[in-house]
């Protein structure tokens, strides 16, 4: 006699964490087809109502395949071949549901976002799914899906990378950072956009690109396309963009662990400082808008740096627990 299918069993069963002996009872019962639509509406009740997945089409391929190996007049269970032919049956709506789980698994893995917070770390590098390569200045945060499967491939930036993206033409890459995105198909760029900057900017190192702003209430969209060597900042205080020719090696110096400065506002300079040490340092208001400094730190620590820039222009420094205060000489 033929033992009895039961819910529990099948269910092992479709997990795959069934062992041979419940296999071997899930191929001998000749329940398996009322039993399979039953833990098949009990296990996707609560899928159904979110997914696309025809499940009630499938199912009706899975309860053709059964009925197909099936001869009504005479007990399946009598025949040798036939229990085979059921058997494969039950394989092949077990496949169907496996199709099913894999199916849910990767549409899952497309919304599930990842995160990368590189916080002190020089030069961190993150592979993505589809094989581009980014490194992250200090103190950035990249954002992205488990999997790209949409048509366009984007994640979301706070702070400075480096993007070497891998060329497909028919899924562009986004790079979103604070309502502007930077747009390619295939090359490599760096994105600084940190949000206490008030600017976004993006460097072109080899392809093409598109660096556009969209005003989150009108939806009016600027935008600029890059050449190689050639850096856009977008300044949201002044709602435009500014293009200039730049000396690439330079802004992304600190890939090699160097911060290189040419003409920098003292503004600028004091905040990356900051970033780059982890330090407090307050620049005295009547100091803002008034020095430009051309100076590179490499391995200095932060009192080297401070003694450099003190000796380069009319400023002094004082340091109480971690803050430290740059003021105007007399």
């Amino acid at each position: 006699m033929n033992p009895r299918l039961n819910a529990k069993l099948l269910k092992r069963m479709m997990l795959g964490i069934a062992s041979e002996k419940e296999k071997q009872e899930v191929f001998n019962s000749h329940e398996s087809n009322s039993m399979l639509e039953q833990v098949w509406n009990n296990n996707t009740s609560d899928l159904s109502n979110t997914s696309p997945f025809d499940k009630k089409k499938i199912f009706q391929e899975i309860n053709n395949q059964i009925n197909a190996s099936k001869i009504p007049s005479i007990p399946w269970y009598h025949k040798p071949a036939l229990k085979v032919a059921a058997s494969i049956a039950v394989l092949v709506a077990l496949s169907f549901v496996t199709i099913y789980f894999a199916w849910e698994k990767e549409n899952f893995a497309e919304k599930q976002m990842l995160s990368v917070f590189s916080a002190n770390n020089n030069a961190q590098e993150v592979i993505l799914p589809d094989g581009s390569k980014v490194i992250l200045n200090k103190q950035t945060t990249l954002k992205y899906p488990k999997v790209f499967r949409k048509k366009i491939r984007r994640v979301e930036l706070s702070g400075e990378a480096v993007f070497e993206v891998t060329h497909n033409p028919n899924h562009p890459f986004i790079v979103a950072a604070n309502n502007v995105e930077v747009e390619v198909l295939g090359t490599v760029f760096n994105v600084m956009a940190y949000p206490t900057d008030g600017m976004v900017t993006a460097t072109l190192i080899s392809g093409k690109v598109k660096f556009k702003y969209i005003d989150p209430n009108t939806k009016k969209e600027q935008s600029v396309t890059l050449a190689p060597n050639h850096s856009a900042t977008y300044y949201f205080k002044q709602n435009r963009f500014e293009v200039s020719m730049v000396d690439v090696n330079k802004v992304t110096a600190w890939e090699q662990g160097k911060l290189i400065f040419s003409d920098e506002p003292i503004e600028s300079l004091v905040a990356k400082l900051n970033r780059w040490y982890g330090a407090d340092i307050i620049l005295s208001n009547d100091l803002k808008g008034k020095y430009r400094l051309t100076m590179t730190i490499d391995d200095e620590t932060i009192d080297e740096a401070l003694l450099i820039i003190s000796k380069t222009i009319p400023v002094g420094y004082t340091q109480t627990g971690k803050q430290i205060v740059i003021y105007p000489k007399p």
